[in-house]
C-alpha cells in the first residue's frame, strides 16, 4: 500500500488550474458526508469518493483540461455513484442519484457521461490509491487489538480523518500520514476524556514502527490536525455535517 501510494502520489495542489477554490471543494466534501451518511454508505465509500474526486482533478490538470465551478456538483455526485457501486453491498442506484441526490437537476445522460470521463481519466483504477481509512484500520488493529477503548479510539480517529480531508493544509498529505496522525490525536483526546494515560511511549513507538513514520514528523502533522479539531468552525465556517453525524456516535462512548 505504501509503495502504491508513493508511485501514484498526487500533486500538492490538485485544484491548480481549475476554476474551483479550496473553499468550494471543502463544501463539497461536507455535503458528501451528509449524503453518504443519510443513505447508509460505508466510511470507505466516503474516502474512495474523495480520493477519486481529487485524482480526477489532478488527472485533468495534467491533461491540460480545466473544470469549471459549475461542474463540481456533477463531479461530486458522480464520484459518490461510482464509489458506492464499487464499495457498498447495497449501492446507490441511478434513480436514487438522479431523484434524491441530484434532485433531478443533473440528467442521467450527464451522470453517465461524467462517469465515463472519470473512469477513463483514472485508467479505470477506482481503488487506485489506498485511502487514509485503510491505513487507519490496519494500524488500530496492530497497536490496539486488545485495548478496552479500541472502538472509541477508532471511531474518533475516523472522525478526525474525515475532518482532515476537508482542509487545504491536510488533505494533500499522504494517506498514511493522515491516518497515523488521526490515531495519534484520537489517543490524546481519549486520554483527556478518560483522564488516564493512554498514549504511552510504547504505544507511540508502536505507531511509528507500523507506519514507518518518524516521531517528529508524526507529532508535527498531529499538531496541525489537533489545531483543526479545536478550531474547525473558525477554519471552515458553515460546515456542520461532520459533527452532526459523528458527535452523537462519539457521545455513546462517554455516557
Amino acid at each position: 500500500m505504501k509503495q502504491i501510494q508513493l508511485e501514484n502520489a498526487l500533486s500538492q495542489d490538485v485544484l491548480e488550474g481549475h476554476d474551483i477554490k479550496f473553499e468550494y471543494r471543502a463544501k463539497m466534501v461536507d455535503w458528501i458526508v451528509e449524503v453518504l451518511s443519510a443513505f447508509g454508505c460505508s466510511d470507505q465509500t466516503f474516502f474512495l469518493t474523495i480520493s477519486m474526486m481529487d485524482r480526477y482533478f489532478d488527472s485533468l490538470r495534467q491533461q491540460g483540461r480545466h473544470l469549471q465551478l459549475s461542474e463540481l456538483h456533477q463531479t461530486g455526485v458522480t464520484c459518490m455513484f461510482i464509489g458506492s457501486k464499487y464499495e457498498d453491498v447495497i449501492p446507490l442506484l441511478m434513480r436514487t442519484v438522479f431523484n434524491k441526490i441530484g434532485h433531478c437537476k443533473i440528467s442521467e445522460k450527464d451522470i453517465l457521461a461524467r462517469e465515463k470521463d472519470i473512469l477513463i481519466s483514472l485508467g479505470f483504477k477506482i481503488g487506485g490509491l489506498p485511502t487514509p481509512l485503510e491505513f487507519l484500520d490496519i494500524y488500530v488493529e496492530k497497536i490496539l487489538s486488545s485495548h478496552p477503548d479500541k472502538n472509541f479510539i477508532h471511531k474518533m480517529a475516523v472522525y478526525l480523518t474525515k475532518m482532515a480531508v476537508h482542509h487545504q493544509a491536510l488533505y494533500s498529505q499522504s494517506a498514511v500520514m493522515i491516518g497515523s496522525s488521526s490515531i495519534y490525536v484520537a489517543l490524546k483526546i481519549c486520554e483527556q476524556m478518560r483522564q488516564t494515560t493512554i498514549l504511552t511511549k510504547e504505544l507511540c513507538s508502536a505507531l511509528c514502527q507500523v507506519s514507518d513514520i518518524k516521531e517528529r514528523d508524526l507529532i508535527e502533522s498531529s499538531k496541525k490536525l489537533l489545531y483543526l479539531a479545536q478550531n474547525f468552525e473558525t477554519e471552515l465556517p458553515g460546515m456542520s455535517n461532520l459533527k452532526k453525524v459523528y458527535i452523537p456516535e462519539l457521545n455513546k462512548f462517554v455516557q
